[in-house]
């Protein structure tokens, strides 16, 4: 009798098992069977580099920067030579005014194609001449192979009114350039190439005009007193 009681036991055991096993384990069990998240730094790590982002995020490079270099350098190089228009015109006298404004009439009476006589360069060698305020002056051979070159350029072009009258002021700036230093000297210069330049002028008879002018401001600086 206590055989058969065990043997029905043991049946009963097996069972349960069997039961138990068949039993797809509840959400408690899948909660603690589940593998740990990955976390971002290794995901991240295991993926391959974007290229195509990162070459959107890239800054420019090549010719195109260069140029846009270029246009941000010449927009400065402009302003700065308008502030030192500025600062001389806020100092001129109205005599020197006066003298501006025939170096201006000068270059106005130059038509583009015409022949340039030595009597318009006696004459606006004079006016230039007159331009030039302080103790400090440019040496006469200086201001007349400027008002040669320039007279030669200006013909050669097609400068409006308007570019007319700033070359002029930058053309005076450099003639009283004892009065700045030598980096305002250097922008009115530019300023100057960069409208002959753009006016059409041949680039011998800007960089003529270039040369006669860094010349002149260097001639200047030169002998300012110490």
């Amino acid at each position: 009798m206590r055989k058969a009681v065990q043997f029905g036991w043991v049946v009963v055991l097996a069972c349960a098992g069997v039961a138990t096993w068949a039993v797809p384990p509840g959400p408690g069990s899948r909660e603690r069977r589940r593998p740990p998240a990955t976390t971002g730094t290794a995901d991240s790590g295991a993926r391959a580099p974007q290229a195509p982002s990162g070459e959107r995020s890239a800054p420019p490079s090549g010719p195109q920067a260069g140029s846009l270099r270029d246009r941000l350098t010449a927009k400065g190089g402009s302003a700065n030579a308008q502030a030192v228009r500025d600062k001389l015109g806020a100092q001129m006298s109205p005599a020197q005014q006066q003298n501006l404004k025939q170096l201006q009439s000068d270059l106005s009476g130059i038509h583009s194609g015409s022949t340039v006589s030595q009597q318009q360069v006696q004459q606006m060698a004079t006016d230039l001449k007159s331009c030039a305020q302080g103790a400090t002056k440019p040496s006469q051979q200086s201001v007349q192979s400027l008002s040669s070159d320039l007279q030669s350029a200006v013909a050669d072009g097609n400068l409006s009114p308007r570019e007319m009258a700033q070359l002029s002021e930058d053309v005076t700036a450099v003639l009283n350039s004892a009065n700045i230093s030598q980096a305002e000297a250097q922008a009115v210069i530019a300023d100057a190439q960069s409208i002959l330049t753009s006016s059409g002028v041949s680039q011998a008879e800007v960089q003529a005009v270039v040369g006669d002018l860094q010349a002149i401001a260097g001639e200047l600086q030169a002998n300012v007193p110490r």
